[in-house]
Formats: structure tokens, C-alpha cells, sequence
């Protein structure tokens, strides 16, 4: 008989005793574990066929694990066996039998494989240490990791995907009778209830999707900038959604005066809901499309672009200030930002009403904005990662190459504030269909989280075959493990040519980083790190050590391009070390390409109402986020310092703005 190797011993002797990282369960038959991960080298592990709990064993299919593992699998139906060759070894499974054969002998297991939806189950510490993987249980937040053995590991670069639907839809422009809106002085205003509907080809009634446009030269306002966005409309039709892009154009005209926080806009939603809802009922409304029983309203979702994405927001304020809960999510494109100065009540909303909506929110910003210049919308991020406020999923995406006009059709110029590797029309509209059904499958329960939407996944490096910076606030558990001041970054510790300073971004002052968003009521503190060369550190002092109640490490992170310690063009790359109190390391490598991390073009220029030279493009503070799975092997209730270690590149500058737990 052949001498068994040594990864192969290993995992017999632990296998056949107790495995005793898993959780026992307190009966013997197999229950539902779909809330299980399964993280392979960092990135989760998606099954046809979820895994489950049997005697305190988490079992997953077979095939897949062991075939993305390396090894080989064979299925013989006639006998009911699973052969698998791994490391010259080759081992026997019998469905229903706890005996099993290596390289001929004859052993026993206490768990026995079993079929599931046409699948083979078997314990996943089974094929995983027999291939010479480490595996670990994070009993908190139910997740298998398994790693390579190497103490350093490197954070998977990946694309996020999703599939698109070409279902065949329904399409109508519609012009209904005027709706009349009222000013102050009670001047009636003509509101204009035209727009573009689709319908999907489902059979029962489907969540519904406003989309407002923006503001843009307009001769009349019965101009069809709504039409601008028909390919959204359609896409979001093949998807199942009941997708109407309305006429707001009202809303931003001052010929009849001036909106106050967004009341005609409002009015002109409610008026279209209104008459939706009887064309839904089975009433002749003019739409030239039978609406009958066609839309679920208790699923309403916004897309609003520019001033639209603004007024998206507006809606679900105002509706909160009526005691209205109908707004699913909102997705806010390129957006301005209402200010408040809270000492006119007259124009801005009554108090009570909470910075930020607790519901799904995403927003796009489009990295050369010739309109909305400084990223408004990055600044609302900001504030919800900053306060905590916020109790759903936020998601912002810094699109690289995308202007301002390219989201809607209509908007003929290109409004973008330079010329280099830009995206054309067709690819930012392609963009924002995969982003918006992507984000919709997520918030309407459709599709599990997954890449950016997930805290269990690194933050991709593209989105959908596009270059990003995605940021996502997740929220609990969440948990500040570092935040920059002069005292805490004077208590960073730094070694080899490494230094750690204090910065604080004041618009119009001196300081040449360039985070969006960023306004003189609130200035943005900065950890300022700097080497000079290959192989220092800088150590953090932490505000709470224990881990394990959470997913994933994620640094707000940002190549600071102005800095001559960075080469002009050169990306950037670091090592993050975790160190627990017992001693034991990870280090984790951020690789090159990884999307925070990347340079930022741009150039310094001087102005004439400044006295200090400024960087003309942007240096948006990404999320460089680490699943904890990728540290298996180490205490994560007891972590006693992390290290951002400079080991990848011989000089460079990056600004970080925290360091959080999810």
C-alpha cells in the first residue's frame, strides 16, 4: 500500500477526530446553513446548492470546491461513488456510507456524504486540508475561510458581473391632460404630465422605477429631456421593472417663480403616481398602453440625475416629513446636494427630519464633471461613514472616464474637464444599465449581496468591465478602528524611511490633495503617509481589538498624486499585517491595479484668489477593503496592532481617512 502524504495524514488524523473549528449542532439531521460563507483565498464562494449543517459538519458540493481547488472528481452513478485524485492520492466516497477508501485502505468517517438538488455533499475541511489549505470556522459571522498556507497572502483583483436580461418589453411616450401646480401667491402653473413608460413581459405586478432628469438648455418646458434616458427605461423594462422617465422640467424653470425645496417636483410625483395608480386600477388614463394590474406600488425605487438626483432625494424627505413610507431606494446620479441653513425655515426643511435617508441609496459620480464640479454627492458619503446615521446599504461609485451630459441622450455636449481616457455615450449608458439592475436586484431581494454590495467580498477593481473607486457604507456591525488627528497620528509609529503626519483639507487653502466633496464647514482630517523607501511601516494604535464580529477591514485610502514621492502615472502598492496578542501575523499584499490605490491624473495650477498652487482633478478616498477571512489563522478577538507596511514600491505618498471594521 502507498505511503500516504503528508497533507493527506494531516487531514485523516483531524477528520476522523473532532473538527473542532465547527460549531456542533444539536441534531443529526442536515438543516438549512445559507447563511454560511464559504471564502476561498479572500473571495466567496457562490454554490448552486447551499451548504449545510449536518452533526456540527458544514458539507458543501464536491465537485465544486474540490474542482476550484485543483483536484479532479469523478461521479460513477451505477456504484453511487465520488473519486477524487488530489496530490497522488486518490480517495473513494459512498454516498450514505461513513467508509471511505484512501489509495485502497479503508477508513471511517462520522459524517457521511449525501446527494443534494443533484449534488454531492461532503465536509468542506475534508477536500480543503487534503489539498494543503488552511481552514478556519469565524464563528461570529458564520464563515469558513480557507487560505493558502502561506502566512502572506495577496487581495483578489476581480471583475463584478451581472448578467443582463434581453427579454422583449413594452414601450410608450405618453402626453396626458396638464396637471396645475400653485405657488405661494396661488399663480396657477401649468404641470406638463408627459414622459416615456415601459413595461416588462411578466404576468404579475412589477416594482415601478421613477427617473428624473436633470437641468439642461431648454426652448420650452414641454422639451423631452426625460427621453434622454429610454435605453435606462428599457433596460430596466427586461428586467421586470415598470420603468417611467417623467417631464420635471417644471421643477427648475423660473417663469413662474421658484420651487421651494423641491414642491413643484413633488407635486408633479404625486400627480403622476395618482394617475399610474387609476391606469393601474383599469381606468383609460391616455397612457395608449394597458397599465391594468401591471405595478406593485409598495415597491417604488428613484433614479434622478444632477438637479434630479437632488429632487429623488427631496421626494422621500418630504414624504418622511407626511409620515409617507413608499420609497424603496434611490439611485442619485452625478447629483447636486441640497444645503440646508436650518435658520430659514421658510426654505428648508422642518427639523426632525434626519440628514440622511435610511433607506438603499447609490450614487454615481463621474470623474471629469464639467457641471457638478466638485463631486457634491461624495460628500454625503462622507457624512454617512462618519456618523453612522444611516441604517441600509450606501454605494458610491467613482466612474472613471464618465462627464456629466453622457447619462441622458438628450444632453448633447460633453461636459467633461478633460480629455484623457474618457468613456463615450454608448459606454456610460452601458454603465449605468448594468449599475442600476445590478443595484435593484439587491435591494428588491432578488440577488443576494455580492462584490461591492458585500462586506464578505474585496472591493472589485472594475464594475462590469469598467475602471471604479467604490466606496460602500454597510451598515452594523460596524466599528472605528482608527480615526486621523495630530494626536493620534503622532502616536503612529514608523520605521524605515517611513513617516505618518497629520493633514486637514480646507477648501482654498494650502494642501494639494484633492478629495471631493469636501466643503469649509467641514474639512476632512487626513493620516498624511509618506516613505522614501522600500520596506517601511507605520504601526496604528487601535481603538478596539477584537475582530471577529465582523467581515471585512476597510481603509479609506487615496494615492496622492501631488506628492513627488509618487511617480507620475504609478500606481500604488502596500502590505496590511495584522499582529494578534499571542504574536501570530498576516500580512496581507494590496497589489498593484488594486482600484484605491490607483494614480490619479491631474496637474497642479495656480489661481488668482489663492495664494498656494492647487491639483486640478480629483483624489477620491477609496474604500481598500480586506476580507477577515484572508487572515485566518490568527486570534481576530485579540488583535493587538496593524501595520500598513510599504514594502511593494520604493517611494510614494498615500492620505488615509480611517480605518473601520464592517
Amino acid at each position: 500500500m502507498k505511503t500516504l502524504n503528508r497533507p493527506i495524514r494531516s487531514i485523516l488524523a483531524l477528520f476522523l477526530v473532532v473538527l473542532f473549528l465547527l460549531p456542533m449542532a444539536p441534531m443529526a439531521e442536515a438543516v438549512s446553513a445559507a447563511e454560511i460563507t464559504v471564502v476561498l483565498d479572500g473571495t466567496p464562494v457562490e454554490f448552486d446548492v447551499q451548504p449545510q449543517l449536518v452533526s456540527g459538519r458544514v458539507l458543501v458540493p464536491v465537485r465544486f470546491i474540490a474542482e476550484e481547488l485543483g483536484a479532479e472528481v469523478d461521479w460513477d452513478a451505477s456504484t453511487r461513488t465520488v473519486t477524487i485524485e488530489a496530490n497522488d492520492d486518490v480517495i473513494i466516497l459512498t454516498i450514505g456510507s461513513s467508509d471511505f477508501t484512501i489509495n485502497g485502505e479503508t477508513q471511517q468517517m462520522d459524517v457521511a456524504p449525501r446527494l443534494s438538488g443533484g449534488r454531492t455533499l461532503v465536509p468542506v475541511r475534508f477536500i480543503a486540508e487534503a489539498l494543503d489549505k488552511c481552514v478556519d470556522w469565524l464563528h461570529p459571522i458564520r464563515t469558513v475561510a480557507i487560505n493558502t498556507a502561506d502566512e502572506r497572502r495577496a487581495l483578489p483583483l476581480y471583475d463584478m458581473t451581472f448578467p443582463l436580461t434581453v427579454d422583449g418589453i413594452r414601450v410608450h411616450e405618453f402626453v396626458l391632460e396638464d396637471g396645475t401646480l400653485t405657488t405661494w401667491n396661488d399663480m396657477p402653473v401649468p404641470a406638463p404630465m408627459e414622459g416615456i413608460i415601459s413595461l416588462p413581459n411578466f404576468p404579475t405586478p412589477r416594482p415601478l422605477v421613477v427617473l428624473l432628469h436633470g437641468v439642461t438648455r431648454i426652448e420650452s418646458i414641454h422639451d423631452p429631456v426625460y427621453a434622454g434616458f429610454d435605453y435606462l427605461v428599457q433596460q430596466l423594462a427586461r428586467e421586470g421593472y415598470v420603468a417611467v422617465s417623467i417631464n420635471v422640467n417644471v421643477e427648475y424653470t423660473l417663469d413662474y417663480g421658484e420651487s421651494i425645496w423641491g414642491g413643484w417636483g413633488y407635486d408633479l410625483f404625486n400627480q403622476h403616481l395618482e394617475r399610474l395608480k387609476a391606469a393601474n386600477a383599469g381606468e383609460d388614463m391616455g397612457y395608449g398602453i394597458d397599465l391594468t394590474n401591471t405595478i406593485d406600488f409598495g415597491q417604488i425605487h428613484l433614479i434622478g440625475h444632477s438637479r434630479g438626483g437632488e429632487l429623488a432625494d427631496i421626494i422621500y424627505r418630504r414624504d418622511r416629513i407626511e409620515g409617507i413610507s413608499r420609497i424603496s431606494s434611490i439611485i442619485r446620479i452625478a447629483p447636486t446636494v441640497l444645503r440646508y441653513d436650518w435658520e430659514d425655515p421658510e426654505f428648508d426643511p422642518p427639523l426632525g427630519v434626519g440628514p440622511h435617508p435610511s433607506i438603499p441609496v447609490g450614487i454615481i459620480l463621474p470623474e471629469f464633471d464639467g457641471d457638478v464640479r466638485e463631486l457634491e454627492g461624495q460628500s454625503v458619503f462622507d457624512d454617512v461613514l462618519a456618523s453612522g446615521e444611516s441604517d441600509s446599504i450606501l454605494s458610491l461609485v467613482f466612474l472613471r472616464g464618465a462627464n456629466h451630459n453622457f447619462f441622458n441622450r438628450f444632453m448633447e455636449r460633453d461636459e467633461g474637464t478633460s480629455q484623457v481616457n474618457r468613456l463615450t455615450r454608448a459606454e456610460q449608458e452601458q454603465f449605468m444599465m448594468y449599475y442600476a439592475a445590478s443595484f435593484l436586484a439587491l435591494v428588491s431581494g432578488s440577488r443576494a449581496p455580492w462584490g461591492a454590495f458585500a462586506a464578505s467580498y474585496a472591493q472589485p477593481q472594475t464594475m462590469f468591465g469598467f475602471h471604479v473607486i467604490a466606496s460602500t457604507y454597510i451598515p452594523a456591525p460596524q466599528a472605528v478602528i482608527a480615526v486621523p488627528s495630530a494626536a493620534t497620528a503622532a502616536a503612529v509609529t514608523t520605521s524605515g524611511g517611513a513617516s505618518a503626519g497629520f493633514h486637514m483639507q480646507i477648501p482654498n487653502e494650502d494642501g494639494h490633495f484633492n478629495h471631493p466633496g469636501v466643503s469649509s464647514d467641514k474639512p476632512l482630517a487626513l493620516y498624511d503617509l509618506q516613505w522614501s523607501r522600500n520596506g517601511g511601516a507605520a504601526t496604528f494604535p487601535l481603538l478596539d481589538g477584537n475582530f471577529s464580529n465582523h467581515h471585512a477591514l476597510s481603509l479609506y485610502i487615496a494615492v496622492d498624486s501631488s506628492n513627488d514621492q509618487n511617480p507620475e502615472g504609478q500606481d500604488q502598492a502596500i502590505t496590511v499585517i495584522l499582529r494578534d496578542t499571542a504574536g501570530e501575523s498576516r500580512s496581507i499584499t494590496i497589489p498593484r491595479g488594486t482600484a484605491a490605490l490607483t494614480w490619479n491624473p491631474g496637474e497642479l495650477e495656480q489661481n488668482e484668489w489663492s495664494d498656494y498652487p492647487h491639483w486640478v482633478g480629483h483624489m477620491p478616498l477609496g474604500e481598500l477593503r480586506i476580507p477577515l477571512a484572508l487572515f485566518g489563522g490568527m486570534d481576530l478577538r485579540n488583535i493587538a496592532e496593524l501595520t500598513i507596511s510599504f514594502d511593494q514600491t520604493n517611494t510614494g505618498a498615500v492620505m488615509l481617512s480611517g480605518i473601520y471594521l464592517t
